[in-house]
């Protein structure tokens, strides 16, 4: 959020600061940007469920769930952000947010990624054919000559194997991202999903991705 505010925003137009669930990387910061933002009538908008553990951040401004706002917040500028549960998908308040007016999806933890070397972790995810077209299901880390990098994708299937719960939560959010359809992705830890075939060759291997969370600790019945 500094990196935007960095860009020439003036940080008392920001009404909303908007957490997707209560992890510490999100919500450790909440005083310093309400200090940064110094707007009494500003609002921390969450699920309800989330909203219980934002709360010990000790924020001084009003709390507000999704659930009361129909999972829909227009702004005044007409802008319209709509709000999508993804149950336990990590935490059981998690929810995606969907910009009507450019496609962007903010998915936070989803699409994520454990390459978060900056000097393998490109901005943008671009998948070759030959990068859909192999199977890197079960590959601990992929050196493809194809590519300047690492593959991106077993970094991306290890990280949703260890931080989502299970397979049935995961493949519960991507059944919601196909419905959004977005036109692109913008997840916390990785890169921006900006190409239609990268976003459904995508959408489609974690919705059959395996061995997620609980479902992947052997001999658990």
């Amino acid at each position: 959020m500094m990196k935007i505010l960095s860009t020439g925003i003036k940080p008392e137009s920001i009404s909303y600061l908007i957490y997707q669930h209560s992890d510490p990387d999100l919500c450790g910061s909440v005083a310093n940007f309400e200090d940064v933002i110094n707007r009494s009538d500003l609002k921390i908008l969450s699920q309800k469920d989330e909203n219980v553990f934002i709360s010990y951040y000790y924020p001084k401004s009003e709390l507000i769930c999704i659930e009361d706002i129909e999972s829909k917040l227009t702004l005044k500028s007409g802008r319209t952000l709509r709000f999508y549960k993804t149950p336990y998908a990590h935490n059981p308040g998690s929810f995606i947010t969907f910009d009507e007016k450019t496609g962007i999806l903010f998915t936070s933890d989803f699409f994520g990624s454990y390459l978060l070397d900056i000097r393998k972790c490109d901005l943008y995810l671009r998948l070759s054919d030959d990068c859909r077209n192999c199977n890197v299901l079960y590959k601990a880390e992929v050196d493809c000559k194809s590519i300047d990098n690492l593959c991106p994708l077993p970094h991306m299937l290890q990280f949703h194997r260890k931080v989502m719960t299970s397979n049935k939560a995961l493949h519960y959010a991507m059944k919601q991202v196909s419905v959004i359809k977005p036109k692109m992705i913008a997840p916390q830890h990785g890169s921006v999903i900006h190409r239609e075939q990268d976003i459904s060759f995508i959408v489609d291997t974690f919705k059959s991705l395996s061995n997620v969370g609980i479902d992947g600790v052997p001999n658990i019945e």
